[in-house]
């Protein structure tokens, strides 16, 4: 009896280590708000809309601009279960019509530390790109499985001798459709990810190319390879506090691409953010479409950002966005004009509610597209 019993004990002892040993992480958030605008081109009757959105630019996709309505918001969920300290599993969820039919696996994968967290092997469906861009206008990863579905298996070195170094490869299937039969080891490896990125006192800076093996003959879809870049200074800060400069891009159809798939789009974002104040300068530029010897998109955008913090609960500002094409088949003089004024209520560091009136003009040919809106935007993450 006291044998059996002190079996008992010690069982229960070593399940409870285990489960100590193991970890669970849970995070995610919810983006959604009310939205209603007035939209009106030329001398049209004005059409009306309001729906649940966010029009924040990265909310689900939400944007009555280009059509894209219908989308109440988005609401995600990353689950990371670590069995043991050097092995785990990373899966998000992304839903964006909250009905629950269309609930899609951003990624799911597993990944394991090795040689004392110098070798990092992820394998499935990837997510957590190290070589991506980072946002805040562009978010992009030429090496995360959502960008053509496939699972994949990626291999990080970080060498202990070069502290802040991140090397490494990609190996997943090619993404354009091609017959199983069609696929051999060169165009199978023609489709390599490679990636590297540094991380210093100084600066930062991550690159990440993807290779584009040469389609099947009865394939006239040529996408070329492609490239994520980020670059991100530190030095700054300690002469302005602040004060920080940062820059990404994500260009496609480059080597072998067809011309009428190049684009090239790239940001460079000035901010500071002391004293109540958050201001920032964001600057970009988008190639498109050559034709010849030139691009006949030539996106210049300036996006300048205030707001002042009353409180740690009350905040307000105003943005602005100016857009102009030079491309040579654009006609209009201008793109896009918003001017966005805010009032934001922060809760606590999960949680805000922010009240946003938008004035807008779309120049067209021989007309004017103009909109008023107002947008209460409702953000929860844990």
């Amino acid at each position: 009896m006291k044998k059996g019993f002190a079996l008992c004990c010690f069982l229960t002892f070593v399940a409870l280590q285990i489960s100590f040993a193991m970890e669970f992480n849970f995070s995610g958030e919810m983006k959604t708000g009310v939205y209603w605008e007035t939209r009106q081109t030329g001398d049209d009757a004005p059409k009306e809309l309001m729906e649940l959105g966010n029009s924040d630019g990265d909310s689900g996709g939400f944007d009555p601009v280009r059509g894209r309505t219908g989308i109440p918001g988005r609401f995600r969920l990353n689950l990371e279960f670590k069995p043991i300290s050097t092995i785990g599993f990373r899966v998000r969820f992304e839903d964006s019509t909250f009905t629950g039919q269309k609930v899609t696996w951003a990624y799911s994968y597993a990944y394991g530390n090795f040689l004392d967290d110098q070798l990092k092997i992820s394998a499935g469906k990837l997510g957590d790109s190290p070589w991506k861009s980072g946002g805040p206008e562009l978010y992009a990863a030429i090496d995360e499985s959502y960008v053509n579905s496939f699972a994949g298996i990626r291999i990080e070195y970080k060498p202990a001798f070069v502290p802040g170094l991140n090397v490494g490869f990609v190996l997943n299937p090619p993404s354009h459709n091609i017959h199983p039969e069609d696929v051999s080891f060169i165009s199978f490896m023609s489709e390599t990810v490679l990636g590297a990125a540094y991380n210093h006192d100084t600066f930062a800076a991550s690159i990440s190319w993807r290779l584009d093996g040469v389609d099947a003959d009865n394939y006239q879809y040529e996408e070329g390879h492609s490239m994520v870049y980020r670059l991100e200074e530190k030095v700054l800060k300690n002469y302005v506090p602040g004060l920080s400069v940062w820059a990404n891009g994500f260009w496609t159809s480059l080597v072998n691409g067809m011309d009428q798939l190049k684009s090239f789009q790239n940001w460079l974002y000035i901010a500071f953010d002391e004293y109540n104040i958050n201001a920032q300068l964001r600057v970009g530029y988008h190639l498109a479409t050559k034709q010849g010897d030139v691009f006949s998109k030539q996106l210049l955008t300036i996006k300048p950002i205030f707001s002042y913090s009353f409180t740690s609960m009350l905040s307000a500002g105003v943005s602005f966005v100016f857009a102009k094409d030079f491309g040579e088949i654009s006609q209009v003089d201008y793109d896009n004009f918003t001017v966005e004024p805010q009032i934001k209520f922060t809760f606590n560091s999960n949680a805000y509610a922010s009240f946003v009136y938008g004035f807008q003009q779309l120049p067209r040919v021989g007309e004017m597209e103009t909109a008023s809106y107002i947008n209460l935007r409702l953000v929860y993450s844990f």
